[in-house]
């Protein structure tokens, strides 16, 4: 039998117990319980236990991505690679989680061109990526914002294809917004129109993107309009942002704060000030109340004041 002894596995018997899968919970279980004192440390004890060439256990794929993950999420990147330099030994070959957990790290690390890298090597190994993987590499390049990186994000959507992989709703959205950033409008309504022809539902963070975009571009009316008939609006309305809440509603996605936030605070830097009373009406009747104090709340009390300081920044992603 294995005896559980101060976390690590010693051996009192020629029966192996537990399995491997029960060793991979006990691990995982110890590195998520964040609270407890020391319970990360004695999953590594127990992985550096079963991975001794002198124990019967043996580790399998599962338990070093369980290890990777853990590393990647701490930003350890020097502890991922030291796993990784491990499966040789332990007679392991990744798999697609493996390595789209490696990517995740070197992207994490900013090492970029190795992570985009990787894929060739999957390939040259027999792995076909994930969406996840590709995604992961698409997100990154859209974040940049640069025409150069949007070029490079369009030829992992090709290779993905390639693969007879559809992006998913997430890596559209990393698109959408990664194209608003390189000033490229015109490509991010294309999105739109290859989101509604694969099939991809919009989410939330994908509407406050063309919200955002709407109230911050230089876009003619006609433009916006397509844009709004892409999202979802039916109505044609007068005030777009109106148009866009209302697709939003439609396809049962409720605005939240950052909605909220990215609305008034696009119409107040425009000193639209009327527009915005109709915007916090709008909100209320959606029975939308900000917690008091927030930088939602202070901007609401800026416009009904009609001061035309610049609203604050607010730190975070889009939600």
């Amino acid at each position: 039998m294995i005896e559980l002894n101060e976390g690590c596995l010693t051996e009192s018997t020629e029966d192996v117990f537990p399995p491997v899968e029960m060793v991979n919970v006990f691990i995982s279980t110890f590195l998520n319980s964040t609270r407890v004192s020391g319970a990360a440390e004695t999953a590594i004890l127990m992985f550096e236990s079963i991975c001794d060439p002198k124990s019967r256990h043996r580790p399998d794929i599962v338990t070093v991505n369980i290890m990777l993950k853990h590393y990647v999420a701490k930003g350890d990147i020097e502890a991922m690679s030291s796993v990784m330099a491990r499966l040789s030994s332990l007679k392991l070959k990744p798999d697609v989680f493996t390595y789209t957990t490696v990517v995740e790290g070197l992207l994490k690390s900013g090492r970029r061109e190795v992570a985009r890298d990787t894929l060739d090597l999957m390939e040259s190994t027999g792995i076909a990526p994930s969406p996840h993987t590709y995604g992961l590499l698409i997100g990154d390049l859209a974040r940049a914002g640069t025409r150069e990186d949007m070029a490079r994000a369009e030829a992992l959507v090709k290779r993905m294809r390639q693969g007879k992989l559809t992006p998913s709703t997430v890596t559209y959205t990393a698109l959408l917004g990664g194209y608003y950033r390189a000033g490229m409008a015109a490509q991010g309504s294309a999105i739109l129109r290859r989101m509604e022809k694969d099939g991809v539902d919009m989410n939330r963070v994908t509407y406050n993107m063309i919200l955002r975009s709407i109230l911050t571009s230089k876009e003619d009316a006609p433009s916006h309009n397509r844009t709004l008939r892409r999202a979802g609006d039916r109505a044609g309305t007068t005030e777009a942002w109106r148009s866009l809440i209302n697709a939003m509603l439609s396809r049962g996605i409720v605005p939240n704060d950052d909605t909220w936030y990215i609305l008034l605070s696009g119409l107040h830097r425009a000193r639209r000030f009327e527009e915005a009373d109709n915007a916090i009406e709008e909100m209320r009747q959606q029975e939308f109340r900000p917690a008091a104090g927030t930088a939602l709340d202070k901007l609401i009390i800026q416009i009904q004041q009609r001061k035309s300081a610049r609203p604050a920044i607010r730190s975070g992603r889009i939600r």
